[in-house]
């Protein structure tokens, strides 16, 4: 009987400090309040697609907005060009406008297509001798610098050139 009791004493005590063991255990995401529809997961915030920061508080084009200073290179010709550009938001949270591209487009909607690349809108006019075929850039993580290549369709009087143009955007 005595020995009944020792398993009885041994199995109460053992759950008691099991169950003051996992109450003591923190919840990492106690305190953590995620934004825009963010999950928090170990005390970090796993954003929707469209936002970034540590709380999901901000939208992924956000980054771009504001003015930079183009500057695009063909190979071909041996040309540099350097002009100013605008970025503002897009249509969606994953897109942005640029104004101004090639020194001449109204509006050149970008697309995001990894977090931080993006491409841009296929076969838009620049007028009516030049249309943007394809293009693509990426941001430095680092420097928040863009680099990118698109090429274009250039329509002339005999035939059809097609070039490809090296662009970097700098605040």
């Amino acid at each position: 009987m005595r020995h009944s009791y020792f398993v009885t004493a041994f199995a109460v005590l053992s759950l008691f400090f099991v169950v003051s063991y996992t109450a003591c255990i923190k919840d990492k995401c106690g305190t953590v309040i995620c934004d825009n529809g963010g999950v928090c997961v170990q005390g970090k915030c796993a954003c929707p697609t469209g936002y970034e920061g540590d709380f999901c508080q901000r939208q992924w084009n956000e980054k771009f907005e504001g003015n930079w200073n183009a500057s695009d290179s063909m190979n071909r010709v041996g040309t540099r060009i350097n002009y100013p550009v605008v970025i503002d938001g897009g249509a969606t949270k994953d897109s942005f406008y640029v104004y101004g591209f090639m020194d001449t487009v109204d509006a050149l909607l970008c697309t995001r297509t990894a977090p931080l690349k993006f491409s841009f809108q296929a076969d838009r006019k620049v007028d009516s001798f030049v249309t943007i075929k394809s293009g693509n850039g990426v941001v430095d993580s680092l420097t928040g610098d863009i680099t990118g290549i698109y090429s274009i369709q250039k329509k002339l009087a005999t035939k059809d050139t097609f070039m490809t143009v090296y662009f970097s955007w700098k605040r």
